[in-house]
């Protein structure tokens, strides 16, 4: 094998451990939150895509929407946001309400970037050491926030499904 085409084998197949350890991470500290959501591909996929994390379910999603979150959880941005842009425009389409949230790792995040997903209500959780620089974006928050969002999120379902 060329040693250029192995040792770029090695860094995709060390980026992708890398993303599913993140996705990993946020799953180990929403389950400790004890948000209820769904992870599976066959019953999350959302016109076409696979959201990440979809809280509480899909079966809450379906009946309705304003009830969901989509979260969508990237290590690294780079052309990935543009999925997730794709995905708040789509529902938007259908009617769907501001449900998408997205959260990076990344400092490294461009003012384009952020105002883009702001523009179309996709809140966007930035890491907190480099968050003042987005601070004027009206849908950017520190992803320490969402933890504080998502438990919130998951009270006032349950406070909703024990009115039922």
């Amino acid at each position: 094998m060329d040693p250029a085409r192995l040792e770029q084998s090695l860094q995709q197949s060390r980026m992708s451990r890398a993303s599913k350890t993140t996705e990993e991470i946020f799953r180990l500290l929403i389950d400790s939150l004890g948000v209820r959501y769904e992870r599976d591909a066959r019953k999350g996929q959302i016109g076409g895509e696979t959201p990440d994390f979809l809280i509480p379910d899909r079966e809450t999603f379906d009946k309705d929407p304003s009830k969901a979150v989509i979260l969508s959880v990237k290590r690294k941005v780079r052309e990935r946001w543009r999925e997730v842009v794709g995905e708040a425009y789509i529902l938007k389409i259908h009617g769907i309400p501001d449900n998408v949230w997205f959260a990076t790792l990344e400092c490294d995040i461009d003012d384009y970037i952020v105002a883009t997903m702001t523009k179309l209500d996709i809140r966007v959780y930035i890491p907190d050491d480099c968050y003042e620089q987005f601070r004027r974006f009206q849908k950017a928050y520190p992803l320490s926030q969402l933890f504080e969002d998502l438990l919130e999120f998951g009270k006032r379902q349950q406070n909703c499904s024990e009115d039922q």
